[in-house]
């Protein structure tokens, strides 16, 4: 009674710091990525020069390393320990419950990759003394292969579905959307601005392979 009165509030707090971790350090993760991208599509030379200035400050990298890479690493990866432990049950579950399931498994692996790989690129920019602007784009410019930009938007796409989706997970978790119908009214709201952000971000892909060559 004892060892169970003093793990549980522990377990609580690590399954609300792993929720917290799933929804604004992504939500940030994304706005900031998103911001790199329309910068280099979009923007003139003195703004992107004023971006990069402040990339290049150690408080930017400290606030993008501690605030959001390494919460969204600790997040993708306790759930990916938490689906290693469960199992797909279609006595238990619907297909569809099944299936989005999977999709979650398939969605925290490849984002964690993504969001290492990120943190490596950051450090790699940092380091090597270039701006924040210049890792962008060399995943947009033309020396770079078609292959590269689709990986790396492939990851974005991944991630703005697994955004959404947890947040709906989350609401249910804080208790927010207990119902049924509630949950229901809730999926569609959430899937609804969903493919509005898949639809922006596709738009954001042709525009950077179609001008590929003149970036």
């Amino acid at each position: 009674m004892n060892t169970q009165a003093h793990t549980f509030p522990i377990h609580f707090f690590i399954k609300r710091v792993h929720d917290i971790c799933g929804i604004v350090p992504l939500f940030l993760f994304l706005a900031l990525v998103l911001n790199h991208v329309c910068l280099v599509l979009f923007s003139d030379a003195e703004t992107i020069a004023f971006f990069i200035s402040v990339q290049k400050t150690p408080l930017f990298i400290f606030f993008d390393t501690v605030f959001i890479l390494i919460p969204l690493i600790f997040h993708f990866s306790y759930s990916l320990l938490q689906i290693y432990n469960s199992r797909v049950n279609v006595h238990i579950y619907n297909t569809f419950s099944n299936w989005r399931s999977v999709l979650n498994t398939l969605a925290a692996i490849v984002g964690l990759v993504f969001i290492i790989y990120h943190l490596g690129q950051l450090y790699a920019v940092y380091f090597s003394h270039l701006a924040g602007h210049h890792y962008i784009q060399t995943i947009l410019v033309a020396h770079q292969s078609l292959e590269t930009i689709l990986l790396f938007w492939v990851g974005i796409f991944v991630l703005t579905y697994y955004f959404f989706n947890y947040l709906w997970h989350f609401l249910i978790n804080m208790g927010l959307t207990a119902q049924s119908k509630t949950q229901t009214v809730s999926l569609k709201i959430w899937m609804f601005f969903m493919f509005v952000v898949l639809g922006f971000e596709v738009m954001l892909l042709i525009k950077a392979v179609v001008e590929r060559p003149t970036l």
